[in-house]
């Protein structure tokens, strides 16, 4: 394994993920079947997603590891909403930087203070 933990890939693309494997080992978390949510409501297919992948982020170490936000925006939403319910406050993403073409990491913190509003 990376010195610098993994990187969570939300789902495989045809993109080339060679150069996030400079911030750690790959890890992708699309499960092999369907990738992304229909639009019924209590759908099954929709509770296997989210439950897989809330099983694949139950290691997720915010000072180690990064997510990069490819495919569908719903799945990519749904993987930060748990994040936030599993009451991670950091954040470290891979951001594609088209001019130098690598990723740049962006990292965020939610502090309490934004939540709350104070």
């Amino acid at each position: 394994m990376s010195e610098n933990g993994k990187v969570y890939v939300v789902q495989e693309t045809n993109h080339s993920m060679i150069k996030a494997r400079e911030f750690g080992d790959l890890a992708y978390m699309s499960n092999g079947e369907r990738d992304d949510f229909v639009n019924i409501t209590n759908s099954p297919t929709n509770e296997r997603l989210l439950s897989h992948l809330a099983e694949f982020l139950r290691e997720y170490d915010p000072e180690a590891d990064f997510i990069v936000p490819v495919g569908s925006p719903y799945v990519q939403m749904a993987v930060f909403w748990i994040l936030g319910a599993m009451n991670v406050r950091r954040v470290r993403i891979l951001r594609w930087n088209n001019k130098d073409h690598g990723y740049i990491p962006l990292v965020l913190n939610l502090r309490r203070e934004i939540i709350d509003g104070d």
